[in-house]
């Protein structure tokens, strides 16, 4: 059996609560995580105009990218989620059965390919990127995805971004739900 291997230059996690290595580190040597509601993270890097219209995944996934993409140059991008952006797209699902009109900006904001579009907009940098939704996979899958990207490209860099968050409690009974918004990105 073949393996892969990858050489990580940086990583950076962010999560509602969680900001910094220090903070990470205090999570996961507590016993049982505090489930209160953290602070929302800063988003600076994120553009205000776009941030009215964006969810809380979107925003912090975006920023997580943005942060580890500013002073280096990246070269491809995979985004990966198990559900996206389903919170948005459950308000979108609720708003037509009630009788409503799809708000197409509600529309394009509720695709699973919503936040790696953004980091494009926000960053303005013309960067390719793929979006994977492959369920319990989704990771391995990005990381796979990379793994091919570099095996054709080795002088290139790849940022890879993984975030999901809580899944509303109409489908918390189909999948097991994640306890925090989590976004994970390393290049």
């Amino acid at each position: 059996m073949s393996s892969i291997h990858f050489n990580i230059t940086k990583i950076h996690a962010l999560s509602p609560g969680l900001e910094n290595k220090s903070d990470w580190m205090v999570w996961a040597l507590q016993k049982s995580p505090s489930l209160q509601k953290p602070d929302f993270p800063a988003v600076a890097l994120v553009p205000p105009a776009m941030r009215r219209r964006m969810s809380n995944l979107s925003k912090l996934a975006v920023q997580v990218a943005a942060e580890l993409s500013e002073k280096e140059e990246i070269h491809y991008t995979v985004f990966s989620s198990k559900h996206g952006e389903i919170q948005r797209t459950l308000s979108l699902l609720l708003s037509v059965l009630s009788g409503d009109d799809a708000s197409p900006i509600a529309f394009s904001q509720s695709v699973h390919n919503t936040a790696a579009g953004l980091f494009t907009i926000a960053t303005k940098k013309a960067i390719p990127a793929n979006s994977i939704a492959a369920g319990e996979d989704s990771f391995h899958c990005a990381l796979l995805d990379a793994f091919l990207y570099l095996h054709d490209h080795p002088e290139h860099r790849v940022l890879v971004i993984d975030f999901d968050e809580s899944l509303p409690d109409i489908y918390r009974h189909h999948v097991p739900s994640l306890m925090r918004p989590t976004r994970l990105a390393w290049y």
